[in-house]
């Protein structure tokens, strides 16, 4: 694949936010920022990229070495990590809208569910973001997302207020919520 995903790896919620969509659409997920812009966009060049994507905040010598005219690039960064999140995650559904299961996480930390990139990330916080709020609500209510699944036990009452609410102003149980404690390796 000639397709690659660039972050600042400052950001660890920018990665977390799109390793299911790069893993989906085979995309190689590239850390860039102001002391290797040159690099990386001379080995994409060698490459002969075919598409790349800068997503969330990135140093200006990073799009400036990717130079429009010899490397374009498409770009997502609203100056707001989840409105960039939802805006990835509407990509991810829109490629496979038979996905009904998100991962809910605060973008901190690389669980091992996380990191196999299987189902979309929504970035949320101990106080939810009306945005976040509304945007999960319309997806369940559209029957999009059916199950929400939480890998932080810290997160644990966050998410089973966020289930209540939408069911309750749904009028049904539209959305069910699982809390990953641990895994076994047996």
């Amino acid at each position: 694949a000639k397709r690659f995903m660039i972050v600042d790896a400052v950001y660890g919620y920018n990665t977390i936010s799109v390793m299911a969509y790069a893993k989906q659409n085979s995309m190689y997920l590239i850390f860039a920022d102001k002391d290797n812009a040159a690099a990386v966009s001379e080995n994409l060049r060698t490459i002969g990229a075919e598409e790349v994507l800068l997503y969330g905040y990135t140093d200006k010598e990073v799009k400036e070495s990717l130079d429009a005219k010899t490397l374009q690039y498409n770009e997502i960064n609203l100056g707001d990590k989840f409105d960039d999140n939802m805006q990835i995650t509407d990509m991810y559904f829109k490629k496979d809208p038979s996905k009904k299961q998100a991962l809910l996480s605060d973008g901190n930390g690389i669980e091992s569910t996380i990191a196999a990139g299987d189902d979309p990330i929504i970035l949320i916080s101990p106080v939810i973001p009306t945005a976040v709020y509304d945007y999960i609500k319309q997806k369940v209510s559209s029957g999009q997302i059916k199950v929400a699944m939480i890998v932080d036990q810290e997160y644990a009452q966050t998410a089973y207020n966020l289930k209540t609410n939408i069911n309750n102003e749904l009028g049904s149980k539209s959305l069910s919520v699982l809390v990953k404690f641990g895994q076994s390796t047996a």
